[in-house]
C-alpha cells in the first residue's frame, strides 16, 4: 500500500507543478484587466487579449485553486511516509 500511496502522491504533485508551469508559460502578461474599449482585456505590458484568452486564464486560475490543496496534502503525506522509515 505504501508504494501505491507514494506513487499517487507523486502523481498529484507532478500534476500541480505542470498546471503551474503551464500558466507561467501561457499567461506571461497576466493579470488582465478590461481595456478602455470594454471588449478586450489588457495585460501588464498593455498588450490586448481576446475575451477567449481571458476565459482560458480564468479556467487556469480555477484549476490552480482546486488542485494545489491536493498537492500540498500529497507533499505532507510523502513527508510523513519518509519520516516513518
Amino acid at each position: 500500500m505504501n508504494t501505491v500511496t507514494k506513487l499517487a502522491c507523486h502523481t498529484v504533485g507532478l500534476w500541480c507543478v505542470c498546471i503551474f508551469v503551464y500558466g507561467l508559460v501561457r499567461f506571461t502578461d497576466s493579470p488582465y484587466v478590461l481595456c478602455t474599449d470594454g471588449v478586450n482585456y489588457c495585460g501588464r505590458s498593455d498588450r490586448i487579449h481576446s475575451p477567449e484568452h481571458f476565459a482560458a486564464f480564468n479556467q487556469w486560475k480555477h484549476a490552480m485553486f482546486l488542485s494545489w490543496p491536493f498537492g500540498i496534502l500529497a507533499g505532507v503525506v510523502i513527508s510523513r511516509m519518509s519520516k516513518t522509515k
